[in-house]
């Protein structure tokens, strides 16, 4: 596919820092090995101004960096990424030797990477997996920390935004180890609450042999709770993908409360949020197949959940086969985008700039007025 090689890397590297990526490695120290691609330590090295204590080393010449000083291993390469990891464990068994896609990159609701060390792929408990099913940048968040305020289990992006660009460059990824590695780790009382939202499933289906026909089999076969979550206002929708995407947060509701985001409209905005219309739209057709060819969904409309919470609380849960404990305290939407100041500017910039371009002056009252 055409993609933009170093435009694929800089997205990357920026939405990876929602997961503390170089922070953390750059609290490593000449213990630790860290092996991938030259661009990957490039980038890392370049990232702050403070020296880099961990080694590094890259995949075909790695041999010679593993002395014995060294205890823990981090293998994070675009292609042989496993069999390198296996290879290592072969060699020397006495190492804590971790997968980056398939361990450093699974990261929980703390947002924080841990060396996790890579074990063979198991069979697992057998549990009915509750999926939050979005089309991108749709405010599932809010959705799902309503759902956590109200007494269900916390629900989390594990193959988070980082993914979208990152299979595009990573060969041969398997979404079904992936799966039984995110059980391994984040399954508690039989429990896994999922929140995928559809660009970086379109990513695995564009980038992997799995498709949408054994997305919505393995969905099937799975018993899997699915919830779909869209929104009415999808212009709205996509200035604010268009706005988070060049940031490091990927929403208003798994960021930092205090955290501002300041983003004026920019040159190529407009063709951004045009181009996102036509993601959300793509995505709502994912949402569409599932909910036609999965047994039970439930489709949930974000406005309208906004608008009345308790109810749409407790559809969720009788669906879910939650008990909730009481009557569920509503959450304040707007307070959420207090701290991006901009995304209603940029927002009324698109609308005007969408209504002259198509010669709709006459509708530009009536929106504003909405």
């Amino acid at each position: 596919m055409g993609f933009d090689r170093s435009e694929l890397i800089q997205t990357f590297m920026r939405h990876v820092s929602h997961w503390s990526w170089v922070h953390i490695l750059y609290t490593y120290d000449d213990s630790h090995l860290l092996i991938a691609d030259d661009w990957f330590i490039s980038e890392l090295r370049t990232a702050r101004p403070d020296t880099l204590s961990l080694r590094t080393a890259k995949p075909h010449n790695y041999q010679d960096a593993i002395t014995d000083k060294i205890k823990e291993v981090l293998v994070f390469c675009e292609e042989g990424e496993l069999a390198l990891v296996k290879k290592i464990q072969a060699e020397h068994p006495e190492l804590h030797v971790t997968s980056g896609t398939y361990g450093f990159a699974c990261v929980g609701v703390d947002r924080y990477a841990r060396l996790k060390a890579f074990a063979p792929q198991t069979r697992g408990r057998k549990i009915v997996p509750t999926l939050i099913l979005s089309t991108p940048y749709a405010d599932a968040e809010f959705v799902t920390n309503v759902m956590t305020k109200a007494g269900m289990p916390e629900t989390c992006e594990y193959m988070g935004r980082p993914f979208e660009s990152w299979l595009k460059l990573h060969k041969n990824f398997q979404v079904t180890r992936y799966y039984a590695t995110t059980k391994d780790f984040y399954v508690k009382k039989k429990q896994l609450s999922w929140l995928m939202q559809t660009d970086v499933l379109q990513a695995v289906f564009d980038n992997t042999s799995y498709s949408l026909k054994r997305f919505i089999a393995d969905l099937n076969r799975l018993g899997a709770k699915v919830v779909l979550v869209s929104r009415k206002r999808t212009s709205v929708q996509a200035v604010t993908a268009q706005v988070f995407a060049r940031t490091a947060e990927r929403s208003v509701w798994t960021k930092s409360p205090t955290k501002k985001i300041i983003s004026n409209y920019e040159d190529g905005d407009f063709t951004g949020c045009i181009k996102w219309e036509q993601d959300i739209q793509s995505g709502q057709a994912i949402l569409d197949a599932v909910a036609a060819r999965v047994s039970g969904t439930m489709p949930i409309v974000l406005e309208d959940f906004i608008m009345d919470q308790g109810k749409y609380i407790t559809k969720i849960a009788q669906y879910l086969g939650y008990e909730l404990s009481g009557e569920p305290e509503p959450e304040d939407y707007i307070a959420g985008y207090e701290t991006t100041p901009h995304t209603h500017t940029i927002s009324m910039r698109f609308q005007r700039e969408l209504i002259d371009r198509l010669g709709l002056h006459v509708e530009a009252k009536v929106w504003t007025q909405r």
